[in-house]
């Protein structure tokens, strides 16, 4: 964790060493002409922020926005990225498997009764839903992850196109861009 809140997933290095893009353009007229590729549908997600600006990145099922910070540079000014990762699809991942597993154990207790002589159904019925759901979560954050860093670059290129920007990668400058924020 950084000062500015900031941390690099496990497992991904160099997954969001984003690029800078630097244009000739004074920061008014980037954020007016991003504006107008918003209101065209070719740039989704796009609202304008003090300092800068963010953008939608999708990573299917935990989207992201990408936020542009817009500062000065000479005569014109350059654009860095940090992507920050929407909290509302864990969230709504999280309860709905918590929600959804006893009534379950309900369910299948009506079709398989422990009357019957079998071992209680939630004994057996909550390892089986549990322990696969956890099984499967770092591999659909990491595919998440590598689907959201190819769409940020791509925000970034269009980012870059709108505003006759040129890209400048992260290991050309020495430095990385800030990581994704925490949630």
């Amino acid at each position: 964790m950084t000062a500015d809140n900031t941390h690099v997933p496990a497992g991904t290095p160099g997954l969001w060493e984003l690029p800078v893009v630097k244009t000739a353009l004074p920061a008014d007229a980037v954020l007016e002409k991003l504006d107008r590729a918003a209101r065209r549908g070719t740039l989704p997600g796009f609202e304008p922020e003090p300092g800068g600006f963010r953008v939608a990145v999708f990573g299917q099922p935990f989207d992201r926005d990408l936020r542009g910070r817009v500062t000065p540079a000479g005569d014109g000014c350059e654009i860095s990225f940090s992507p920050v990762l929407r909290a509302k699809a864990p969230v709504v991942l999280l309860v709905s498997v918590l929600i959804s597993v006893w009534p379950g154990v309900a369910l299948v207790d009506t079709m398989i009764p422990a009357r019957w002589g079998w071992w209680a159904t939630w004994t057996w019925y909550l390892p089986l839903v549990i322990v696969p759901t956890v099984l499967m979560l770092p591999g659909m954050w990491k595919k998440s992850e590598r689907a959201a860093a190819a769409h940020a670059r791509e925000q970034i290129q269009a980012v870059a196109s709108r505003t006759g920007g040129e890209l400048i990668e992260a290991g050309a400058r020495g430095l990385s861009s800030p990581a994704p924020a925490s949630p």
